[in-house]
């Protein structure tokens, strides 16, 4: 994950090629193109993944293959998208207007695929999200 190099600090971030979405703590504000996320539920995935293996993970089919994302009990979307090779994640580095500045990751389409190749990418990790979700809960649902 990188920092996000600002061309302009009045434009918008909407406005930056290949955006698709941005996180501002927990927060999701997401493009059309990740709008196949929407709705997961991040809060109890991350309260099973406590009782999952240390080197939990999931595998999804990428246009480019076969991708294995490392999860854990602090996973959240942007660490998630980070390990998506059509996502490419960068943080906001600007210095911080106060002690309550949020902290912010902005999603983009990597430069090296399609629309398309990302939407499969996207429907991939989805569905392994829900898959795995439902196999935590019948596992360690007890426990919450």
């Amino acid at each position: 994950m990188d920092a996000f190099e600002f061309e302009d600090d009045d434009r918008p971030i909407e406005t930056y090629p290949d955006y698709i979405g941005m996180a501002m703590d927990y927060e999701l504000r997401l493009g059309q193109e990740l709008v196949r996320l929407e709705g997961f539920d991040w809060k109890t995935y991350q309260e099973l993944l406590e009782w999952a293996a240390p080197s939990h993970c999931i595998g999804i089919s990428c246009s480019s293959g076969k991708q294995t994302i490392q999860i854990d009990e602090i996973s959240w979307l942007g660490s998630v998208l980070d390990q998506v090779p059509s996502v490419r994640v960068a943080y906001d580095d600007h210095e911080p207007l106060s002690h309550g500045s949020a902290a912010i990751h902005i999603f983009l389409k990597s430069d090296t695929v399609s629309y398309d190749q990302l939407a499969n990418d996207i429907d991939s990790l989805r569905r392994a999200l829900d898959e795995d979700l439902r196999q935590l809960l019948s596992l360690h649902g007890g426990k919450l």
